[in-house]
């Protein structure tokens, strides 16, 4: 069985992150974390800005597959399937 765990990285999806693992060791599954993310527009972003504004977004995509990829490390190094 696979559970999917959407992740903003806020506390309340780390208290959910600690459910779903819960849950992936009574049934023997695996998780599979997803970053919900939401680009909503940065002050000042127009024509002008639009590349600028694609190198934050680009940096926050980056540090997100980083985060879940550790995250999904440190499951596994414990013992639950992760990905």
């Amino acid at each position: 069985m696979r559970i999917l765990h959407p992740t903003d990285f806020a506390e309340c999806a780390t208290q959910a992150e600690a459910a779903a693992v819960d849950l992936v060791r009574k049934l023997d599954g695996e998780l599979l974390l997803f970053h919900a993310l939401v680009e909503t527009p940065l002050y000042g972003e127009g024509l002008i800005h639009i590349q600028k504004v694609q190198v934050v977004y680009d940096a926050q995509r980056k540090w997100a597959e980083e985060t879940l990829e550790a995250r999904a490390c440190d499951l596994c190094q414990r013992g639950i399937k992760a990905s």
